[in-house]
C-alpha cells in the first residue's frame, strides 16, 4: 500500500507534538513544553490532521479533547518514538552521563516508602536525570497511553495490551490503626466482629479503590462505616489522634505513625500487591529501563 504525500511529509517532531498535545489536552501547554509558540503547534497539528484524515482534537472549554481515532494513533506514535530513540543510541548506557526526564505516576504509598531511596540513588548515580512525580488518580492505563506518565507505580492491576508491565513488585499486610485511647487498643489482634460497627477513615488513592480489609469485609456481607474518605495517607496520623476512628494502611506505611497511634494486625488476610507498568516508548529507552530497575530494586529491598 502506497503512503500519501501527507503521511510521508510527517517527521518525528510532528509526532512528538501530537503526543504532547494529547498529553496536556492543550496546544498552549504543549507549546510551552517545547519552547514554541501556539501558532507553530497549530500548524503542525494541522499537518497531522491532513495525514490522518481526522480532526484529532476538538475544542472543549479552555482546552481540547482527543477524538477516538487520535487515541488509537497515540499508541502507534508511542512505539514509533521509542524505536526512534533506539535508532540514535547504540552506546552502552552510563547513568552518570545520562540526561533526561522520566515521569512516574505514584500514590502516597510510593512517596513514603519507595521514592526517597530512589531519589537518593538518582542524585548519587545519575544526577542528570530529572524525576517528575505525577499524582493522577485515574485509570493507570489511560495515564500511560495519554503520555501523562512514562511509568505507573501502584496497586492497580491493568490489562497490558498497549503497555508493558512488571506484574508484581512486593506485597504486605495491612495494620489496623487507632488512637491509644481506643477500646480496641488493648486487643492483640483485630477480627471482623471488632470493626463491624466502627467508624473508619477510608484510604482511596483513586475513586472506587477498595483496600484489602474493606474488600474482605464486603465479601462477608459487611459494609464498614465511612466516616472520612481521603486520598492522602500521609495525613492519617493527624486525622486519627484524639478520635474513636479506625484506619487501615499497609504495614510499612502504618509503622510511620507508631509514635502516635496504636497498630494492630487483622485476624484475616489483608495483603496488598504493588505493580509497575510503562509505555512502549519507555520500554525501548535505556534511561527509562535503568530508572525502572532502580525502582524495582528499592521497592523489593524495603520489604
Amino acid at each position: 500500500m502506497s503512503l500519501s504525500p501527507e503521511i510521508l511529509a510527517l517527521d518525528f517532531a510532528a509526532l512528538r507534538t501530537l503526543k504532547l498535545v494529547y498529553k496536556h489536552r492543550s496546544f498552549a501547554n504543549a507549546a510551552s513544553e517545547l519552547g514554541m509558540n501556539p501558532s507553530s503547534i497549530s500548524y503542525t497539528i494541522e499537518r497531522v490532521r491532513k495525514a490522518a484524515k481526522d480532526p484529532l482534537f476538538i475544542k472543549q472549554g479552555g482546552g481540547v479533547v482527543p477524538t477516538e481515532h487520535c487515541g488509537r494513533l497515540i499508541k502507534r506514535v508511542d512505539v514509533i518514538l521509542g524505536e526512534a530513540e533506539q535508532f540514535q543510541d547504540d552506546e552502552e548506557f552510563n547513568p552518570c552521563r545520562a540526561a533526561g526526564e522520566i515521569t512516574v505516576n505514584v500514590s502516597s504509598y510510593e512517596t513514603m516508602l519507595v521514592l526517597p531511596n530512589v531519589v537518593r540513588r538518582l542524585r548519587s548515580e545519575a544526577p542528570g536525570i530529572r524525576l517528575v512525580l505525577n499524582y493522577n488518580f485515574g485509570s493507570a492505563k489511560e495515564i500511560l497511553l495519554s503520555g501523562r506518565a512514562d511509568i505507573y507505580l501502584g496497586p492497580q492491576r491493568i490489562d497490558t495490551n498497549g503497555v508493558y508491565g512488571e506484574e508484581f513488585l512486593n506485597s504486605e499486610q495491612h495494620l489496623c490503626m487507632m488512637d491509644p485511647s481506643n477500646p480496641l487498643a488493648g486487643k492483640s489482634i483485630i477480627n471482623l466482629a471488632d470493626i463491624r460497627d466502627a467508624d473508619f477513615i477510608y484510604f482511596e488513592p483513586r475513586p472506587g479503590w477498595q483496600q484489602a480489609p474493606v474488600r474482605y469485609a464486603r465479601e462477608q456481607g459487611i459494609n464498614l462505616n465511612r466516616a472520612v474518605v481521603s486520598s492522602d495517607a500521609i495525613s492519617f496520623g493527624d486525622l486519627l489522634v484524639g478520635t474513636d476512628l479506625l484506619a487501615a494502611l499497609p504495614s510499612r506505611m502504618a509503622q510511620r505513625f507508631a509514635d502516635r497511634l496504636t497498630l494492630k494486625p487483622f485476624a484475616f488476610e489483608t495483603g496488598m500487591a504493588e505493580h509497575m507498568y510503562w509505555t512502549a516508548s519507555s520500554d525501548r529507552s535505556k534511561l527509562a529501563a535503568w530508572v525502572r530497575s532502580v525502582i524495582k530494586e528499592e521497592a523489593q529491598m524495603g520489604q
